[in-house]
């Protein structure tokens, strides 16, 4: 467990630091795909929606510091309602977008 430590935060055994490194690397690594699938959700399904699962991200992600400072399972709380809203947009954009194709169904 120490080596991975060691080559995941490099040679600091400062809390803080680690505290910035993952605050800021778990930002980035999660940022890509919450973008993404916020303005598709804001352009195929409702734009105006789109701001309350937007701050339910916002707020999960204002967690994370406090969440990653108590550790697992705490940290929980920051991360899955994140993921969440990530599927919830991704779920309702391929949905909207079968509805509005037809669905199942014969083509003719």
């Amino acid at each position: 467990e120490e080596e991975t430590a060691k080559v995941k935060y490099g040679n600091t055994h400062d809390p803080l630091a680690i505290l910035g490194d993952r605050c800021v690397g778990n930002t980035l690594e999660q940022l890509v795909p919450f973008l993404a699938s916020l303005w598709l959700y804001a352009f195929v399904v409702d734009a105006r929606t789109t701001r309350w699962t937007g701050a339910v991200y916002i707020l999960a992600r204002l967690l994370y510091p406090w969440a990653f400072w108590r550790g697992s399972p705490i940290i929980m709380l920051s991360t899955v309602p994140g993921y969440c809203v990530v599927w919830y947009h991704l779920a309702c954009v391929v949905w909207t977008l079968f509805a509005a194709s037809g669905g199942v169904g014969e083509r003719t």
